[in-house]
């Protein structure tokens, strides 16, 4: 069941552009500093920089190949405290600023334990051989039966399903000489995964949890995905006992055979979507309010009496 839209105002608008935004992960402009649960919401003001491209990232990131990153937006949050973190995303079909259709976009997203150092990205020398050191590089590309012809693979034509994820996967990143990862990109959705600079740095995401609109029929048939049943452009979630730290919030369409209708690479449509943060207290944080509440009644009866 989802949570009340009266109890989160979604108020935050992400605009979604094309992949040219996307050199590297960022958190330019899109961090929600350290969360409080004395205030009811934590939202940004509307930015052209706080965006993203195509309607499939987050889904793309969920099966064996793993997806590209760049297909997403990352935010940043603190805790100062042991917390509990309330998640919503929604699409708000600006039509004045996406140039996607309205009524489209399924929103999804992940949060991390961890931010990544400044100019991490997928294809980085340092992030493709981590992916080789992992799984392998004799990776090929599954084989489909080119009918039209036009030497890609296209959504009704028959391919080997090798890693049974509904879609043609290519061999991933690498190259000819040191061979071919088997991943499209370092992202995992559902999952821990690391991802460098070229310079060496890197950070491991330890994945806290994650959301998703709608169903496997629009997000895919990977296991443990957690979807609210209901693909209509909104999904809440809550995330309890988080530890102090610093978090990332990956957010990115849901829809999984997008990748392969929507047209790119370089002119994926653009979607907008509203995203807010919410941190409560703990159970034993409400009690020591709750407590301190009733210590200040008291004192304040004993004055009056006196």
């Amino acid at each position: 069941m989802k949570v009340s839209r009266l109890i989160l105002t979604a108020a935050l608008a992400a605009i979604v552009n094309g992949p040219q935004a996307f050199a590297h992960i960022s958190y330019t402009d899109r961090q929600f500093g350290t969360l409080s649960y004395y205030t009811p919401a934590t939202i940004l003001p509307v930015a052209a920089n706080r965006t993203l491209s195509s309607s499939f990232g987050w889904a793309d990131a969920t099966d064996a190949n793993w997806g590209d990153s760049h297909r997403g937006r990352f935010y940043s949050f603190t805790l100062a405290s042991t917390s509990t973190v309330i998640v919503t995303a929604e699409r708000s079909d600006n039509t004045l600023i996406q140039t996607g259709a309205a009524g489209v976009f399924l929103p999804a997203f992940s949060i991390y334990k961890g931010i990544a150092p400044a100019s991490t990205h997928d294809s980085s020398p340092n992030t493709v051989n981590w992916l080789r050191s992992q799984f392998g590089n004799t990776a090929v590309a599954e084989s489909f039966t080119d009918s039209n012809p036009n030497s890609v693979w296209d959504t009704n034509e028959p391919f080997t399903d090798t890693n049974n994820n509904a879609v043609w996967d290519s061999a991933g990143l690498g190259d000819a000489i040191d061979g071919y990862s088997g991943k499209e990109g370092a992202a995992n959705a559902l999952g821990n995964w690391r991802i460098y600079s070229d310079g060496g740095a890197f950070v491991d995401f330890e994945h806290v949890g994650h959301a998703a609109d709608g169903t496997s029929a629009n997000f895919g048939n990977a296991a443990g995905i957690t979807g609210d049943d209901v693909a209509d452009g909104y999904v809440t979630a809550m995330f309890t006992d988080l530890a102090p730290g610093n978090y990332s919030v990956f957010l990115a369409g849901a829809s999984n055979l997008a990748q392969f209708t929507e047209p790119g690479p370089s002119t994926f449509p653009t979607y907008t979507v509203g995203l807010t943060l919410q941190a409560i207290p703990e159970p034993c944080s409400y009690a020591l309010i709750a407590g301190a509440g009733a210590l200040g009644f008291l004192s304040l009866r004993r004055r009056r009496r006196a």
